[in-house]
């Protein structure tokens, strides 16, 4: 995750997210960084359309959302 999460935070940029939770279901989540703690983030969840926290050891994989990808897709 290295400086991802943080460069979310700072930059308000949208990440793409694969997570699973405390039931063992894995899930695909589009997210904004609000805060960071040592092990648990607190995320605007756009699945959710809330705020909810995310244990980092949870996190399967997490990335930039391409946003010229995104545009190609919708046209």
């Amino acid at each position: 995750m290295g400086q991802l999460l943080p460069s979310s935070l700072r930059y308000n940029k949208k990440l793409e997210m694969v997570y699973i939770d405390h039931h063992n279901n894995m899930t695909q989540r589009t997210v904004t960084i609000i805060k960071m703690e040592d092990h648990r983030i607190l995320a605007y969840c756009f699945t959710r359309q809330a705020v909810r926290s995310f244990q980092k050891a949870n996190i399967l994989a997490i990335y930039p959302i391409d946003h010229n990808q995104s545009k190609q897709m919708e046209a």
